[in-house]
């Protein structure tokens, strides 16, 4: 009895295959995986599969019973169906195939090896019969539901089909067209889906997710993309969702050279080919390829092309700026895909951060300026810049900081010492003393023989300029490198922290400052055109100037230290690792040469005296900027504080600052010499630097509206009245260079009513000195952006900078006579806004914010969120009832001066001069 027992206890294991039901969660697995995979047959094949699956676990849990059902009879002493087919003595794997030929006889089990007396045998055998049928009904059903799904999907495809080719049929097309369009077709229906999403069904969330699922591989490539999905992913998924994707049949042309680039092109899948020089376009497409060889009958350069595969972006800068033209040609080799988006739509989902607005602007700007500097422009070239305006963006640097520009880690020794040991080992190859010296350069590290070396270069270099010993242009600039390690093309400060663009200037700033103290016009104009090219009255007024400030040796080898040095505080790179009050460029600079000698190793080469000259120089350029008197920027408030530092100076100090600044504006445009300082420009160069030397022995206002008036004279603009001096310098900041210029000023000018010009007659005629004056820095930026931007021109922008000035002049800015504030948020602001009712109300949102004595324009997150709001009808009304207004009121205005009221004379007279 206790051996039944535990033979009873020992069947019940076979409940433990109820375990195998889990393997319909297979199922679902096997739906979701087509499902994702997206092919059709595949659906067909999963549900052949998890018949055949189902089916033999079923027959092999069926054999398994049958065969527990005939041990169990044969432990109870009765006749089974083992027995009856002699498999009691066989081995374990031959009695199941016994059990498992049972299961799978057709179309039921064989009932002739089951005694007659056994009911158990015979009521398992109607239990396998009645599994049978209804594991078999089960698998056909699924199989069935595979196919009318099949048919449900392929519907769309084969009616789109049968439309498309009936179509062609009766348009009579012939059969070579016909069978491109179908190959064509049947691509674009491979890459579409016949059904469209319920966004609805499913959360914001996963919508999101949904969309950079389906699009984000297109613009993950991109540097700019890619720090938008790491920073603001909401962005991100936003830009996702507006792509338009394209499908493009072989040899079909996406855009052409020089046509309107309206949106940015990133291409997917297929092959595409590039044409960079004019050529035939459409027959070097039309019969399947993409030839190289034009006809030179016609005079065209052979055509470049080049083939790419991948992820490519076109045409980037049309998400910035109108009107841009396309550089080459793009066409398709093979059936591609390729996505565009426009800058309106980038423009929408930028509403979602302006933090982000604020990171496209920024990487757009210097994008924008890369490629303004590029002389042959190839999508290579294209794509290389998108990734160097990224390595300076402000937001990339913070989120990816590099090792190997922190100020700690910049060692100009390191990047130097191979090619001056290499250099001084030639040299004394033969030196008895060799050894000895060699040994120096291997023991110390060359980090003291190198400071030694490059002060040796620079005396050399100085000596030989001052004396006549060097002569070409080239050698002077090789000389210069090697001795001013900042300006290494390679491993200089420049090269590791600011980038060619400002290596190039510091370059042309010291490679004109030499040629001023050489009295060589030729290396001075070297870059210029010939149209317009320095004359000799100007140079010679450039001569006087530069002797005025009697250069010596030492002189010579300190300014061109600075000059080298000097725009290292523009860097983004660096300032981002300085302290709150170093972060201005000249203190930027200051701050370095303090407590980072490493990056500035030049200053090493000077004598202490030349490097507190230094210091004194970058602080009176802190305070005093040329090119903002130049350009009508500042005030004779400024003019007097540069007064009152340069007498506490000292004259030593002033004649260093003016040649510092004959090498600073001479090198504002780069060039192997200077080509800024040409004909136009260099008159209100020399107008200012003139109107500086008069600065000791004269009053301020009298210097500061002097030069304006000469300034007027040199574009032969009037100047007897104070409206007409407010025009020269409302001209000034627009930078107008003719007469033309000057009619676009008067003209919005004339637009302001009395009132708006009382106020800006009032502020531009401020001294700052006896009256509150504010200075409004990158107030030229902003005047010109309004004047492209066709929603905003200049004659609103005047009228907002009335709104800011009266708002100005309510706050308590700390009784100050000079105020200086900052309008750069401004001016970016003013460069994508998309309504005119927008900025002519954006002053009401604007907060200003103090950095120690200056202020900032903060144009808040209120006035970004609508910057790219269009115009409505609702705005273009309130504009219009504006508009109304202010002609009324100039109609009243012009009715009472008739009628002997007060005159604009006598209003206009109101601000003194």
């Amino acid at each position: 009895q206790p051996g039944l027992y535990l033979r009873g206890l020992r069947a019940l294991r076979a409940i433990r295959a109820v375990r195998l039901l889990r393997l319909l969660k297979i199922q679902r697995l096997l739906d979701e995986t087509s499902f994702k995979v997206g092919q059709q047959q595949l659906v067909l094949v999963m549900a052949v599969l998890q018949m055949v699956a189902v089916i033999t676990v079923c027959i092999h849990v069926l054999a398994c019973l049958w065969f527990l059902v005939g041990r169990w009879k044969m432990e109870n002493g009765e006749l089974s169906w083992i027995e009856l087919v002699n498999a009691a003595e066989m081995p374990g794997p031959t009695q199941y195939l016994h059990a498992l030929q049972w299961v799978v006889t057709p179309p039921d089990p064989d009932t002739s090896s089951i005694d007659p007396s056994s009911g158990m045998e015979r009521l398992f055998c109607i239990g396998t019969a009645f599994t049978a049928v209804t594991v078999l009904g089960g698998a056909f059903s699924k199989i069935s539901e595979a196919l009318a799904e099949l048919r449900i999907l392929k519907e769309f495809s084969n009616r789109k089909r049968r439309e498309t080719q009936q179509y062609l049929a009766d348009q009579g097309v012939s059969l070579e067209l016909a069978s491109r369009v179908m190959h064509f077709v049947d691509y674009k229906l491979s890459t579409e889906s016949p059904v469209h999403m319920d966004f609805s069904l499913i959360s914001h969330s996963l919508q999101v997710e949904l969309h950079v699922s389906q699009h984000g591989h297109f613009l993950q490539p991109h540097p700019l993309f890619s720090l938008t999905k790491d920073t603001y992913f909401e962005v991100f998924a936003a830009t996702c969702a507006v792509l338009e994707r394209h499908a493009y049949d072989k040899f079909e042309i996406l855009f052409v050279q020089d046509s309107l680039a309206e949106r940015m092109f990133i291409t997917g899948d297929g092959e595409f080919k590039v044409l960079s020089r004019d050529g035939d376009l459409t027959s070097s497409t039309s019969e399947g390829s993409f030839s190289s060889d034009t006809d030179t009958s016609g005079g065209k350069d052979p055509a470049e092309v080049q083939v790419v595969k991948g992820c490519y972006w076109f045409a980037e800068a049309a998400l910035f700026v109108e009107g841009l033209m396309h550089e080459f040609s793009l066409t398709a080799s093979t059936f591609c895909e390729a996505v565009t988006m426009n800058g309106e739509a980038i423009m929408g989902c930028l509403k979602l951060s302006p933090a982000c607005a604020a990171m496209f602007c920024e990487y757009g700007k210097e994008l924008l300026s890369q490629l303004h500097r590029l002389p042959n422009r190839t999508y290579e070239v294209e794509m290389k810049s998108s990734e160097d305006a990224m390595q300076v963006n402000s937001y990339y640097l913070q989120m990816y900081p590099d090792p190997a520009t922190e100020l700690e880690n910049i060692s100009l020794h390191k990047a130097h010492a191979v090619d001056d040991a290499s250099t001084w080992q030639q040299k004394m190859s033969d030196s008895p003393t060799t050894n000895g010296i060699l040994k120096t350069f291997d023991e110390t590290g060359l980090d003291g023989d190198l400071v030694s070396i490059w002060r040796r270069k620079l005396r050399d270099l100085v000596d030989a300029l001052l004396e006549g010993g060097i002569v070409n242009q080239e050698e002077i600039i090789n000389k210069l490198e090697a001795a001013v390690p900042e300006l290494h093309p390679f491993h200089g400060s420049h090269s590791q922290l600011s980038g060619s663009g400002e290596r190039e200037r510091s370059v042309s700033s010291c490679l004109s400052v030499i040629a001023l103290v050489r009295d060589s016009i030729e290396d001075f104009t070297a870059p210029q055109a010939e149209s317009q090219r320095l004359g000799h009255e100007q140079w010679q007024d450039l001569q006087q100037l530069t002797k005025w400030c009697e250069p010596d040796k030492r002189t010579l080898a300190a300014v061109i230290v600075l000059l080298a040095v000097r725009s290292l505080g523009k860097s983004k790179r660096l300032i981002q690792q300085l302290p709150q009050d170093a972060q201005r460029p000249e203190r930027a600079v200051i701050y370095i040469m303090e407590c980072h000698r490493n990056v500035v190793p030049s200053c090493d080469s000077l004598d202490e005296t030349s490097v507190l000259l230094l210091t004194d120089v970058l602080e009176v350029h802190e305070l005093f900027n040329l090119a903002q008197l130049l350009q009508g920027e500042n005030s004779a408030a400024n003019l007097q504080q540069l007064k009152e530092l340069l007498m506490q100076k000292g004259e030593k100090v002033f004649k260093f600052y003016i040649l510092f600044l004959l090498g600073f504006m001479s090198g504002l445009a780069a060039g192997k010499g200077s080509r800024f300082m040409d004909a136009a420009r260099s008159k209100s160069v020399i107008i200012g630097i003139q109107s500086l030397l008069r600065i000791t022995d004269s009053s301020a206002s009298i210097i500061y509206w002097n030069c304006l008036l000469r300034c007027g004279e040199k574009l032969r603009l009037p100047s007897s009245t104070p409206e007409d001096v407010c025009l020269i310098r409302l001209a000034l900041l627009s930078r107008a260079e003719s007469k033309a210029g000057f009619q676009e000023v008067k003209m919005a000018w004339g637009l302001l009513g009395l009132h708006e010009k009382h106020i800006l007659l009032q502020h531009f005629l401020a001294d700052g000195i006896e009256r509150t004056a504010f200075v409004f820095e990158f107030l030229p930026l902003c005047i010109a952006n309004a004047r492209k931007n066709k929603n905003v021109s200049m004659h609103v922008f005047l009228e907002a900078l009335v709104d800011l000035i009266v708002g100005l002049q309510k706050v308590d800015l700390r009784q100050e006579k000079l105020v200086h504030i900052d309008l750069s948020d401004m001016a970016a602001f003013i460069e994508i806004v998309q309504s005119r009712y927008v900025f002519q109300t954006c002053i009401s949102r604007c907060k200003l914010r103090s950095h120690g004595r200056r202020w900032h324009l903060d144009m808040t997150s209120n006035n970004w969120a609508r910057s790219t709001e269009a115009t409505s009808d609702g705005t273009i009304l309130a504009y219009s009832m504006k508009e109304l207004l202010q002609r009324q009121k100039h109609l009243d205005e012009t009715l009472s001066t008739k009628h002997g009221q007060r005159s604009s004379e006598e209003v206009l007279r109101e601000a003194r001069f």
